[in-house]
């Protein structure tokens, strides 16, 4: 085995064990690669969001219906843009511990 097979990936982000209470210290954001966590409401999963890519953003958006603690059926959209000042690129949108993020790598 060599070593000199290993791919050129600098990209080390980080996975979060035990998820803790504030999901924003997970976050990740180093010169090669970025890992956010998205401040939703609580019930919102990954198949209620849609990402839009941008040359140097991302864009994740969606509307879920949900039963609130009173009961009630409640409506949700929520809606949140992020831009970097380097160009962006396989970004993706996935999910740990029932928390939707937001991956991808600079150019």
């Amino acid at each position: 085995m060599s070593y000199s097979q290993q791919e050129n990936n600098d990209c080390k982000c980080c996975t979060c064990e035990p998820c803790p209470t504030s999901l924003k210290s997970c976050n990740t954001c180093t010169d090669t690669c970025f890992k956010e966590f998205q401040m939703l409401p609580k019930g919102f999963k990954k198949e209620d969001l849609k990402l839009e890519v941008g040359k140097n953003s991302y864009k994740v958006h969606g509307y879920s219906s949900m039963t609130c603690e009173t009961g009630e059926k409640c409506s949700f959209r929520v809606e949140h843009e992020r831009q970097f000042t380097k160009n962006v690129k396989d970004v993706e949108l996935k999910e740990e511990k029932g928390h939707p993020y937001v991956e991808g790598k600079f150019q």
